[in-house]
């Protein structure tokens, strides 16, 4: 059945044979599910959102854990919270202890972004951050152009709030949609790791007299983007 958010309900089991026969009641109340993103921003291997209903440094931590498993410095969770408790708090896994103040569940807002970060003493601190998005990227017209060379040109202007991890050009001389240049063009990576600013690549042994096309491509943990199509004539 359905349930409202907040709303205590009381609940027993109940079993007929002959006579009815029922358990006792137990109490639920149901905070429901919220889907956040949480940015590491100090390397920490491993990660877990804790929901607890006692003593909090205690190192066996009650209540149930959401494991945000490892990732690097910049980059971004996607966590699923189920609640039926509303405090909870963030772990650092590695030393077991380091740990947020407490947080509330019913604060949390669904589709929002964190990020975390070291406080005072050796605590932790979540706080609201820009939610990532896929890298912006643009291809632009090719220069220095012979009849056997070409320099292809393309810019990537932001991040999308999370690290880029590939980066560089498709070409080809017979695909000409940005779908077909990523699946079945000539790859040309020009690097794996966080990157904004104008990229560049050459391209050798053309053919005078044919039709070069070409797309610029970032990468990061939210998606691929993919520029238009850019495309020049190798001169006789």
């Amino acid at each position: 059945p359905s349930v409202t958010t907040t709303t205590t309900y009381y609940v027993k089991a109940s079993m007929t044979y002959n006579s009815t026969t029922y358990s006792d009641t137990k109490t639920l109340k149901v905070y429901g599910k919220k889907t956040i993103k949480v940015k590491n921003t100090n390397g920490w291997s491993s990660m877990l959102m804790h929901r607890w209903d006692g003593d909090k440094t205690s190192t066996t931590w009650p209540g149930d854990a959401t494991q945000i498993s490892a990732y690097g410095t910049g980059q971004w969770k996607q966590v699923v919270l189920y609640s039926s408790n509303d405090k909870f708090a963030l772990v650092d896994r590695t030393t077991n202890d380091n740990h947020t103040a407490d947080q509330t569940y019913s604060s949390m807002t669904d589709g929002s972004c964190y990020a975390i970060s070291s406080g005072t003493g050796g605590s932790l601190s979540l706080s609201s951050a820009t939610c990532p998005s896929a890298p912006t990227v643009t291809a632009s017209a090719a220069s220095s152009v012979t009849n056997t060379t070409a320099t292809i040109n393309g810019s990537i202007s932001g991040n999308g709030n999370d690290a880029i991890t590939d980066y560089g050009f498709y070409w080809s001389t017979t695909q000409t949609t940005a779908t077909a240049l990523q699946s079945s063009g000539t790859k040309v990576q020009k690097g794996t790791s966080d990157y904004t600013g104008s990229i560049t690549a050459n391209l050798t042994s053309l053919t005078a007299g044919t039709m070069v096309y070409y797309i610029a491509y970032a990468t990061n943990g939210q998606g691929t983007t993919l520029s238009s199509v850019q495309s020049f004539t190798v001169p006789y």
